[in-house]
């Protein structure tokens, strides 16, 4: 009990998603400085969601750099626009980077792994 008091009294700073209501349900943002996992099932929202916290950010001056595994760059471009996002023009202007990180299928593993070899590979 005394270690989860200590822990609400540890302040991080917070970089904001710029969606008001996941702002506020964040307490201000994501964590600064550190990795966020987002997962969950396929279509649960996981690239709308980091899509619109890259492009959200650039437009406050912010540069970002966007990882895709799963659709080709072309496809989460129409899919951005269809939801207003021009990424064409932020990546133009050098706020965005968008970059396919599909892994050739003889490099997929099962089993336990950790995180520095697919690091590497990105």
């Amino acid at each position: 009990m005394a270690q989860k008091k200590e822990m609400a009294k540890m302040q991080f700073s917070k970089v904001p998603v710029y969606n008001a209501g996941l702002d506020s349900i964040l307490n201000g943002g994501l964590p600064a400085r550190r990795m966020t996992l987002v997962v969950g099932e396929p279509g649960s929202g996981k690239t709308v969601l980091g899509m619109e916290f890259i492009y959200r950010g650039a437009l406050n001056k912010e540069k970002g750099i966007f990882l895709g595994f799963e659709e080709s760059l072309d496809v989460l471009r129409e899919n951005a626009a269809t939801l207003g996002f021009d990424l064409k023009a932020m990546e133009k202007n050098g706020q965005l980077f968008l970059m396919e990180g599909r892994l050739d299928p003889e490099m997929v593993v099962s089993g336990k792994f950790g995180l520095q070899p697919l690091l590497s590979v990105i």
